[in-house]
């Protein structure tokens, strides 16, 4: 008896599930997971040995040594913004929500190089389209690399977060948790224009590692690109604004008109690579 095939819009969820239980089973998944699972250990046991040093620096520190820090790199924030975060929120939670919105890119690259390449290079991807039609697979692809990495970076905040809530002197009741949270919450959410990126080179090379080493050109020559824009102090600079995220860093402001263009640049990056990267899926041959 032939299989009945799933209700159309239906099947993207029905491959995205098969296709994130069948990424846990290969060796790198899970491999890659043990390991992003031991650093970020390590990290928050060495977080929560500093977290007395950390309150104590930042309860006598003054403007002078807050400007020193690189904390933000080239961020647009003020000495006194920057103050009043270190206030409010644990230090070396801030510091942790810098870090993790600073590792979207490698886990992005470890977890998601690979979403529909390999079904493309291999053929398989014929054999998908008996049951689903091209825009079910790509989006089923596509929601499995994303729910793949949601669980790269709950495995990492979550033994990051939960090692220095475990071993911290300070800094570690209801409110600390709840900033947790939301360091976790916008993480994820970030992934999502990079995701949709490597999938558009997936449909466009059809081959993973050529993917990949496209993705390290493209963001090699976009680098460039801005150092010699900062250099010449030129009045646009379109190179970060063609990177996945824009000022990823602002996220972790507690103002939301400093986050709006960094929502706004990722929503409208997600939307555009997700459509372009459909649109060529859909006319390739396969």
């Amino acid at each position: 008896m032939p299989h009945k095939r799933p209700t159309f819009g239906m099947g993207a969820f029905v491959l995205a599930r098969f296709e994130l239980a069948r990424q846990l089973r290969v060796p790198y998944s899970w491999l890659s997971l043990v390991m992003v699972g031991l650093i970020s250990a390590l990290i928050g046991k060495w977080l929560g040995k500093q977290s007395q040093t950390a309150h104590d620096w930042v309860v006598s520190a003054d403007s002078a040594k807050i400007a020193d820090l690189e904390f933000w790199g080239s961020a647009s924030v003020t000495v006194e913004a920057m103050m009043e975060l270190l206030r409010v929120h644990p230090p070396l939670l801030l510091g942790l929500f810098a870090g993790s919105l600073m590792m979207v890119p490698g886990l992005a690259l470890t977890f998601g190089y690979d979403q529909i390449a390999s079904d493309i290079q291999t053929r398989h991807a014929r054999f998908l389209l008996v049951r689903l039609s091209r825009v079910e697979m790509y989006l089923g692809k596509t929601l499995a690399a994303f729910g793949l990495l949601v669980i790269a970076v709950t495995v990492a905040l979550g033994l990051a977060g939960g090692v220095y809530l475990a071993t911290a002197t300070t800094d570690t009741g209801s409110d600390a948790l709840l900033y947790l949270l939301r360091i976790w919450a916008t993480t994820v959410v970030a992934t999502i224009p990079y995701v949709t990126f490597l999938g558009l080179l997936n449909a466009l090379c059809g081959r993973g590692w050529l993917s990949l080493m496209l993705c390290f050109v493209l963001w090699s020559g976009l680098w460039i690109l801005g150092g010699i824009s900062s250099a010449m102090d030129w009045p646009l600079d379109i190179s970060s604004w063609l990177f996945p995220s824009y000022a990823r860093h602002l996220l972790a402001s507690d103002d939301w008109s400093d986050q709006l263009n960094t929502w706004v640049h990722g929503i409208t990056f997600s939307i555009v690579s997700l459509s372009a990267g459909l649109w060529w899926f859909r006319r390739r041959d396969l």
